[in-house]
């Protein structure tokens, strides 16, 4: 992402809604042919406002194309260690200010990237959650005021619930959560035993822009709730 006059906006992972639109980031968006996944229902790409916004006019959807404005996205691949809330914490908050340095009007951090992925037992353990709790409001003192940032992190909800979810940090504040929907439970996983699914989809909203905030497996079946409300059916 480069400096100047925050042009050109960059614009990472989103879910097309069938083949048609696949194949329509692809020959706006040009990705490496390894990001598109089977059925051409996913992309992982970086694009100029302008590129999104002729994407949006090819779906139909014009008005939303015309009032786009420019946002700069930060993907914050960094490398948690399970159990290691403190130097997680380390290196959410120096990534996201690397992230404000480049401009960025949105970071977003890894799943579960507080506790680090996957806890497992841990948070079965409420002195873990406490701790988590503690990490969290750490962050609301020294992430930077001057972006948006999406923390992965498990929660206790307020009925006793633990959830797989994502915390909005704005203006040195948590802002909104989103509890993962979509569950897995195989192969490796085993999130049905730990978690309890999230309610309902959750959009982010940046100036003109619409978010769907997805939690890994949340993206994988379009016909569920967590993609539906990015097309406005939810």
């Amino acid at each position: 992402m480069g400096g100047g006059d925050r042009q050109p906006a960059a614009i990472s992972g989103v879910m097309a809604r069938d083949e048609r639109a696949g194949r329509c980031f692809a020959a706006y968006f040009r990705p490496a042919p390894s990001s598109i996944m089977p059925g051409g229902r996913f992309v992982q790409f970086t694009c100029r406002g302008a590129a999104a916004a002729s994407y949006l006019e090819l779906m139909g959807n014009a008005e939303d194309a015309a009032s786009l404005g420019a946002l700069r996205v930060a993907l914050a691949q960094i490398n948690p260690t399970v159990g290691a809330l403190r130097a997680n914490t380390n290196l959410i908050v120096e990534a996201a200010h690397a992230a404000e340095r480049q401009d960025a009007d949105l970071v977003v951090f890894p799943e579960m990237a507080v506790s680090g992925y996957p806890p497992e037992d841990l948070v079965l353990r409420r002195h873990f959650l406490d701790d988590v709790e503690r990490a969290l409001a750490e962050m609301e003192r020294r992430l930077p005021l001057g972006l948006v940032a999406l923390v992965g992190a498990p929660r206790r909800t307020d009925d006793g619930r633990i959830c797989n979810a994502a915390w909005v940090f704005a203006g040195g504040r948590r802002v909104g959560v989103y509890d993962k929907m979509l569950l897995p439970n195989y192969g490796v996983f085993d999130e049905v035993r730990l978690f309890h699914p999230g309610p309902r989809p959750a959009r982010l909203c940046l100036g003109s822009w619409r978010i769907g905030v997805h939690i890994c497996e949340d993206s994988w079946r379009p016909e569920a709730a967590p993609c539906s409300a990015l097309r406005g059916a939810v």
